[in-house]
């Protein structure tokens, strides 16, 4: 996402060549088949814990840190490496989203001059800007951290807040691109600016 954004602001008459199908196949194929090879090893781990009553999950759907709080084994090795590759994997890529931010923001004093409707693009540019620092800050305070010994309803919350508020705003963020949208807004913008009455 961090290089498609990328090509698509900074390099927008290339984009077609560079983001082509077979380098968009290449990049989610290297996506997929790192997060399955970097979670094999400790799914196939917490197979062999042993559990203790009840055998309940108090949680919305069964994810690492829950299944950790109900294992009578010792799970110190596990939620070490759970922590390392989850902090090596969201470092990683929030590194690709800051440099390609930092692009995308030294570029516009020339997408500006050529932009038909400027506002807008800071306006987009600005949803997608808190989509990821959200996404990223509910995901490092989900995952990059210790499951023992934190409240789970406060876990709770927030898996909820990455479950459902995420996909909400990806959804949102994307129908913002939509250009008769886009037209929609403007239009009402200048209404309020002009405070003229709606024409039904």
């Amino acid at each position: 996402m961090a290089f498609d954004c990328y090509v698509a602001i900074c390099c927008p008459l290339h984009y077609a060549t560079i983001m082509n199908g077979p380098v968009c196949v290449k990049l989610v194929t290297a996506c997929w088949v790192a997060g399955f090879f970097s979670i094999i090893s400790p799914t196939l781990q917490k197979t062999q814990l042993w559990f203790c009553s009840p055998k309940v999950i108090d949680h919305h759907f069964c994810d690492t840190a829950p299944i950790l709080q109900l294992s009578c084994s010792n799970t110190r090795h596990l939620e070490c490496r759970d922590f390392f590759l989850f902090l090596l994997f969201v470092l990683t890529t929030m590194v690709l989203f800051v440099v390609s931010y930092v692009f995308i923001v030294a570029a516009y004093p020339f997408l500006f001059h050529s932009a038909a409707h400027p506002l807008l693009l800071w306006a987009q540019e600005g949803l997608l800007s808190l989509h990821v620092v959200l996404g990223y800050g509910s995901n490092i305070f989900v995952y990059v951290r210790p499951s023992k010994g934190h409240s789970t309803h406060l876990r709770k919350v927030a898996d909820l807040f990455v479950v459902v508020v995420r996909p909400f705003r990806n959804s949102s963020i994307f129908t913002f691109q939509n250009e008769k949208l886009k037209e929609v807004t403007e239009d009402a913008t200048k209404r309020i600016v002009r405070r003229d009455p709606v024409v039904h």
